[in-house]
């Protein structure tokens, strides 16, 4: 689960041997046998995309099954692992010590999505960037591969200066259906047992694909082709516009799998829908239509299936018209505004604002309104 599971920023270690952090052992007792009461205290406010994602992801850790399950001992002598010497009493989300193990398993985890079919496409069509989830044969639950694939193109795409916009959307009749529980209950894939004992015990933040969609400076449009659960609602969620087929779905049912929303959701709802709404959601597990979805908020359209990539490209079409440096300025003072006061903030767009009146984008913007005539913006 830990590839889909982290924020983007720092790393901090997990010691699946030890006792839990004396400032969580009095809740971690009394909830242990209730995921919801845990999914509520994840509910809880006053942190980045990146630590509320980790803090989430340490609840995952103590109480999934298969890391119940781990006995994290010297694999050479069979002694207990010792504790790490940069972990504190409690987490700590700013130790950034690196081992080797770590590094070998990133290493690893890149060869196999190279050498594996792409499970995610990548393709441009003008200044529109399209990733598109392909794994339709298992609904595009996700995998190692895809997680890893899904990451570099997010990357690609927001670094690449003729990119503007970035569509999201998938092959098949799913979007994606967040964990494959078929592969888990093999053995096979991420939340199995064979993953568990090969997990890692440092969080890369910088390449988790929750985190690199909420930091893009590029705009997104999730273009949903189906139902999206899990994993897959978290990442809707993290687009910063949402267009629904008519016969798509979002699917909250971390709880129904003694899980929570680990990649975004528990950020996201309750800012989206207000506290009432988000637990209600959260806490039953319920499946909303495209229609209930579009009366929440929670999408911007719902169109017809065959009019959902037709209408995602019309808007990333009008939105990709636009100064793309402002707009991506724009984008990054909402993210910005999101963590800070109203005076703070008017200050941080004010020192946005003066290099956007240094660029040729302002130039042509005025020209073209004073010519009335369409611009012509070059992103510079």
């Amino acid at each position: 689960m830990a590839a889909g599971l982290v924020g983007r920023g720092t790393k901090f270690p997990l010691q699946f041997g030890q006792a839990p952090p004396k400032t969580l052992s009095a809740q971690a007792a009394q909830n242990v046998h209730s995921k919801v009461q845990i999914t509520a205290s994840a509910l809880s406010g006053g942190r980045s995309l990146s630590q509320h994602s980790q803090f989430g992801l340490s609840f995952i850790i103590a109480f999934l099954p298969c890391a119940e399950r781990m006995r994290l001992t010297d694999r050479t002598q069979g002694s207990p692992a010792k504790p790490n010497a940069c972990a504190p009493a409690a987490f700590d989300f700013t130790c950034a010590q690196k081992n080797e193990e770590t590094q070998m398993s990133k290493a690893a985890t890149l060869a196999e999505s190279r050498s594996a079919e792409s499970e995610v496409l990548y393709a441009l069509d003008g200044n529109i960037a399209i990733i598109t989830l392909n794994r339709p044969e298992r609904l595009n639950t996700i995998s190692r591969p895809m997680l890893a694939q899904l990451g570099e193109l997010l990357l690609q795409a927001d670094n690449d200066p003729a990119v503007r916009v970035v569509i999201l959307t998938a092959t098949g009749r799913a979007f994606c259906a967040g964990l494959d529980v078929g592969s888990a209950a093999s053995g096979s894939g991420i939340g199995s047992q064979s993953d568990a004992d090969g997990a890692r015990t440092t969080l890369d933040l910088k390449t988790a694909p929750p985190t690199i969609l909420f930091n893009m400076e590029k705009p997104t449009i999730c273009a949903l082709n189906g139902a999206a659960a899990g994993y897959g609602m978290d990442t809707a969620l993290g687009c910063d516009i949402r267009i629904m087929a008519e016969s798509a779905k979002f699917a909250a049912a971390f709880v129904k799998r003694g899980i929570v929303p680990e990649s975004g959701g528990t950020w996201f709802l309750p800012r989206m829908l207000g506290w009432a709404k988000a637990a209600e959601i959260i806490f039953t597990g319920r499946t909303l239509s495209a229609r209930e979805s579009l009366e929440m908020g929670l999408t911007n359209h719902v169109v017809p299936d065959a009019e959902l990539m037709p209408r995602a490209r019309a808007m990333a079409a009008e939105i990709a018209a636009n100064a793309p440096l402002a707009v991506q300025s724009a984008k990054r003072m909402m993210r910005v505004g999101l963590s800070e006061n109203f005076n703070d903030h008017v200050h941080h767009v004010f020192l946005q604002l003066l290099p956007l009146m240094r660029t040729q984008d302002f130039r042509e913007g005025l020209a073209s309104f004073l010519e009335k005539r369409p611009a012509d913006f070059k992103g510079r």
